[in-house]
């Protein structure tokens, strides 16, 4: 059985990338796929990891849905069993990466489409620690995920690339769901992820950019799956918080405007 992580970056920094050395050992392939506009900082870096590592970039961000789906293609052409998503800033130990492994090889179910670790937030401390065992959940994050290439592609399921970033993951989760599959969570093993920037009031702060894509996608999640007044009520939860507890509001609200605009003209993908 062969294991492949894929790693999208984005102006990746010096511990980012040291990271991906860590991923040599536990898996049989690494592919990366660079969002970055400029990569002459450490393209040297990339070339060091060698003949175990197949490098993307196009010089310029196409988002992670495309990173995903073209990583997907390359883990079918080149008869890889499993495909770990990555984001550049999670952290995801080898002991934790080998658990996941050893349990996909034990338990061949043909309908686990995905098997993903327990997710540790650096700004949430957890109030219940997971029972050891494994869950079967409605959806995960990308992070960490290990994706069942053949099953998903026999299934024709892949990431939605109107969305570009944000909510791609819950739609795959939901594709996956709804073709009766299922999404196997291992309790016993941990990726740590960071989400946003702390701000002085110690929440999680998103840039006005970020802003836009989690209020167009989430229209177009809602109308997709039929969910347009959860969608509402999200939405104003969304306001609510940026007044509370964000800075720059004034910008990141009218970025809701914008991207309603955009959602009812049909304007999905990148934000040009």
């Amino acid at each position: 059985m062969k294991f492949a992580v894929g790693i999208t970056l984005y102006n990746p920094d010096h511990i980012c990338l040291e990271n991906i050395k860590k991923y040599l050992n536990s898996f049989d392939k690494v592919i990366i796929y660079d969002n970055s506009f400029n990569n002459e900082e450490y393209v040297h870096f990339i070339e060091l990891i060698g003949d175990k590592c197949i490098y993307i970039y196009n010089s310029s961000n196409d988002g992670l849905c495309v990173a995903i789906n073209t990583m997907l293609d390359i883990c079918f052409d080149q008869n890889i069993d499993y495909l770990c998503t990555m984001d550049q800033d999670s952290v995801f130990n080898s002991d934790d990466i080998e658990i996941i492994k050893s349990y996909i090889i034990d338990n061949k179910n043909e309908e686990n489409a995905i098997i993903a670790p327990y997710i540790r937030y650096s700004h949430i401390k957890d109030k219940v620690v997971p029972k050891n065992g494994v869950d079967f959940v409605p959806w995960v994050i990308t992070s960490g995920s290990f994706l069942n290439v053949n099953l998903l592609v026999s299934c024709n399921i892949r990431y939605d690339e109107n969305y570009f970033i944000d909510r791609c993951d819950l739609d795959f989760s939901k594709q996956i769901i709804d073709a009766g599959l299922k999404i196997c969570r291992i309790n016993s093993s941990f990726l740590y992820q960071s989400l946003g920037e702390l701000n002085s009031k110690n929440y999680s702060e998103h840039s006005s950019i970020r802003h836009y894509y989690m209020f167009r996608n989430r229209f177009y999640y809602g109308k997709k799956y039929g969910q347009s007044g959860i969608s509402i009520l999200q939405t104003l939860k969304h306001v609510y918080l940026i007044i509370r507890y964000e800075s720059d509001k004034k910008n990141k609200l009218h970025q809701l405007w914008i991207a309603l605009n955009d959602y009812l003209s049909g304007k999905m993908g990148k934000r040009e």
